[in-house]
């Protein structure tokens, strides 16, 4: 049997002691990544010191669920598979009621460092999946942002989407389309990216594949029809 207080009271409480000048695992003691916490204590901030404002984030947390599993499925099959997805992650995982008191879910979860860490684990993988598929830079440092985002939430998620990016690189070398890509000494300095592997470009396809060689007709000599056989008495014209 959950209790709001007992097992939720603290993803509450915790952002309101931020905005009141503690620190995170100095004076509060904390089990999971500093994201969370510092995020919520950003909507205190704005939006007021009141439990409404983090189910309201919950529930944009499960939109926002919603909409990347929907772009990602329907990378690999058709609207009434990505649609049908959705309404099960609805049913089971956004609004589910595992206990009488509706706590447990996306509105009211456990703890925000699980709802925030799939969030942005799914946003990495999308990101990641449309630079292979697009080869946009900025895909990918989107793809790496939110997989620091989920390092800083939740280790077991960033375990899960690591493997996504591991396989990732793993393909990139064995396609030969990784490479470091190293500053010139007169670039101006760059501001550090959130994940340092950021630093490797993959190159595009028509940049390090194979020439292909080309199957497309070469046009005949100037002398071709007068150094042709004529077919009908056998001889040259």
């Amino acid at each position: 049997m959950g209790d709001l207080i007992v097992d939720s009271g603290g993803e509450y409480e915790f952002p309101r002691k931020i905005i009141s000048g503690q620190m995170l695992y100095r004076d509060i003691r904390y089990s999971y990544g500093p994201f969370s916490v510092y995020f919520n204590a950003v909507l205190y901030s704005i939006f007021g010191v009141h439990a409404s404002v983090l189910n309201a984030a919950g529930l944009v947390c499960a939109a926002l669920m919603c909409v990347l599993l929907y772009k990602l499925v329907r990378r690999f099959t058709h609207r009434l598979a990505a649609c049908v997805l959705c309404i099960a992650f609805i049913y089971i995982c956004a609004f589910a009621h595992m206990l009488p008191n509706a706590s447990f879910n996306f509105v009211i979860p456990y703890t925000f460092a699980a709802t925030y860490g799939m969030l942005c684990a799914l946003a990495s993988l999308l990101f990641l999946l449309r630079h292979t598929q697009n080869e946009r830079a900025w895909d990918f440092h989107l793809s790496a942002l939110f997989l620091a985002f989920c390092a800083l939430s939740k280790i077991e998620i960033l375990f899960a989407a690591g493997i996504a990016h591991l396989l990732f690189i793993v393909m990139m070398l064995w396609m030969g389309r990784l490479r470091l890509r190293v500053p010139r000494p007169d670039m101006p300095p760059r501001p550090l990216y959130p994940c340092s592997y950021t630093e490797y470009s993959f190159s595009t396809r028509q940049e390090c594949s194979r020439p292909v060689p080309s199957i497309a007709p070469t046009p005949p000599p100037a002398d071709f029809i007068s150094r042709s056989p004529d077919w009908t008495t056998g001889t040259g014209r």
